[in-house]
């Protein structure tokens, strides 16, 4: 993980050092005041913590923050959850799924920031605390967690499959249809986990019209999934503003989605995974297996 999200940093570092240091931008004012310790937070990544921190460098890294505090409590989690009936796992979900939705609807309430917030203002203190915290962001995660202890336990009916994943898409949709009339704290939530957890439910008890999905070429782009989201950024604004100018023909956007992709897939494949290889070292001996 870290070595693809060094490059990353470096990648960023000249657009996000030359905006900081020498744009006179009001709202990019916390970074070019902590901007020491904004380095040190990214390069540890733990600049989530930080709320006005935490779309520092490479904006989208934030969410790497998050997941390090997510593999660091999962051991502690699972040895409890998996310890929980179905109804003790169902109503972790449920609360876990519950809280974020009630701290956005708080903010709404009081609005600590003292405006409406927007898609144009996420460098707002509490805003960001409560897009960005891993704290805030952790009962989103206990609840996956509990689908998850809920659906190792087997005895599930196949026939479901297609009716979750066409109900969990069906519930995506519609969230994203009325999306434009639910306060924007509110969507950058959990409120569409019930979805997600349908989905991935639902096509993990395979069903046969989604055969394709385990093809050779569709695993690879889910293992460069994780290069691809850090560097669509710096890929997008290249090929969408690198002229001055952006463009949002349909050439132009279908391109960026394809390069974006590319770069995704062949950093994966020369630097993720060698890097990681290289990191783990070669297995121990007992490890191997030699085939009879």
């Amino acid at each position: 993980m870290y070595p693809v999200y060094l490059l990353s940093l470096l990648l960023a570092a000249p657009s996000f050092f030359y905006v900081v240091l020498k744009m006179n931008i009001p709202q990019l004012a916390y970074f070019r005041n902590h901007l020491a310790s904004t380095i040190v937070l990214v390069l540890a990544m733990q600049q989530a913590w930080v709320p006005m921190a935490a779309l520092g460098w490479n904006v989208v890294a934030w969410a790497v923050s998050v997941e390090v505090f997510f593999y660091m409590v999962f051991p502690f989690l699972l040895s409890r959850f998996s310890r929980l009936s179905n109804r003790g796992l169902a109503t972790v979900a449920l609360l876990g799924w519950m809280m974020p939705l009630a701290a956005a609807l708080a903010y709404m309430v009081w609005l600590p920031d003292g405006v409406y917030p927007d898609s144009s203002q996420d460098l707002l203190f509490w805003l960001s605390a409560l897009k960005f915290n891993p704290l805030v962001r952790l009962p989103e995660f206990m609840s996956g967690v509990a689908c998850g202890c809920w659906f190792l336990r087997g005895n599930h009916n196949p026939k479901l499959a297609a009716r979750l994943v066409l109900a969990g898409t069906s519930l995506a949709l519609l969230i994203t249809a009325f999306s434009r009339w639910i306060a924007y704290p509110i969507l950058h939530t959990g409120l569409c986990a019930p979805a997600f957890a349908a989905i991935i439910c639902g096509l993990a008890l395979r069903p046969p019209a989604v055969a394709f999905l385990e093809s050779r070429w569709l695993r690879l782009l889910g293992e460069s999934s994780y290069c691809l989201y850090l560097f669509h950024p710096m890929v997008i604004g290249m090929v969408l503003y690198g002229t001055g100018r952006p463009s949002y023909s349909v050439m132009r956007v279908v391109g960026t989605v394809l390069a974006a992709t590319s770069v995704g897939v062949l950093l994966f494949r020369y630097v993720e995974e060698p890097a990681r290889k290289r990191l783990r070292g070669k297995p121990p001996a007992s490890a191997l297996v030699v085939a009879p």
